[in-house]
C-alpha cells in the first residue's frame, strides 16, 4: 500500500501499474478473484496509458485466466 501511495505522489505510472499487479497476484493467491480482477483491471488501464503494450497483453492473459 505504501508503494502505491508513493507512486501516486511521485507520478511514476509504470511502477504504479506494476504495484497493482502485485496486489492482483496476492488476491489471486488468496482465492479472492473479484478483488484480483479489479486490481488487474487497474494495472492494465494504467499501463495502457504508459504504452506498455507487452505488459498489457501479458496481464490481460492473467486476467482472462480468472474467468
Amino acid at each position: 500500500e505504501q508503494a502505491i501511495d508513493s507512486d501516486k505522489q511521485n507520478g511514476t505510472s509504470w511502477s504504479l501499474g506494476l504495484d497493482y499487479k502485485v496486489f492482483a497476484e496476492y488476491f489471486k493467491f488468496k482465492g479472492e478473484f473479484s478483488k484480483a480482477k479489479g486490481y488487474y483491471e487497474k494495472s492494465i488501464d494504467i499501463l495502457n496509458k504508459c504504452a506498455a503494450d507487452g505488459w498489457v497483453s501479458m496481464f490481460k492473459k492473467d486476467l482472462a485466466s480468472l474467468s
